[in-house]
């Protein structure tokens, strides 16, 4: 069902037949998940149950995505050129993100 939903917001924002999607894997570092789970509890208990959260893309290099799976978003090596200055960037929509993709082939 999420693989599903990824693939869905995916195809919202691309243009129908220039890409096609071969597979959808979750990769999901268990330290980083359990702390995440962790705040996201906390964050639920002190709102009353909103946690107004977004499922949002982010677009990297082959070298940059092994660094997040391992360590997490961290601004601190972050694009410290972006448009908006430095900081970790993400957008609802798959075809801005995709653009700041590189592949590994």
């Amino acid at each position: 069902q999420e693989a599903r939903l990824v693939l869905a917001m995916f195809h919202e924002s691309q243009t129908p037949d220039v890409w096609e999607v071969t597979g959808i894997q979750r990769v999901q570092n268990r330290r980083l998940w359990k702390d995440f789970s962790a705040k996201q509890e906390k964050v639920a208990d002190q709102s009353g149950g909103n946690l107004n959260e977004r499922l949002l893309f982010h677009g990297t290099d082959p070298h940059s995505m092994l660094s997040i799976i391992r360590n997490g978003f961290d601004p601190a090596v972050s694009n410290l050129t972006g448009a908006l200055g430095g900081g970790v960037y993400y957008a609802q929509a798959s075809s801005y993100s995709h653009q700041y993709c590189e592949s590994d082939a």
